[in-house]
């Protein structure tokens, strides 16, 4: 097309047609990054967000595990929550 064409010939065509984040996602984005920068300094860098919930899985994995060692439930979290730290919260 005609504007397809103008697009090309300005260089704009990426531009254009580039996949962009609602302004809903940047938003939450923005206060995720927020309580993590919150998190980090409020624990003078010991703690950031994803620490914080890798902690957690594994608080509350060991609380299930020992009211009822056979629910999964539990073991998923101790699981996830090492799987958080292992891999350097990546």
């Amino acid at each position: 097309t005609l504007i397809g064409a103008i697009l090309n010939i300005l260089g704009l065509e990426e531009e254009v047609f580039e996949k962009k984040n609602g302004k809903l996602f940047s938003g939450m984005r923005e206060i995720v990054e927020s309580v993590d920068f919150a998190i980090y300094n409020k624990t003078k860098g010991v703690l950031d967000l994803k620490s914080t919930i890798a902690l957690l899985f594994i608080v509350v994995g060991i609380r299930k595990v020992r009211q009822n060692p056979i629910l999964p439930n539990g073991v998923n979290l101790l699981w996830w929550g090492y799987n958080i730290i292992s891999k350097g919260g990546n």
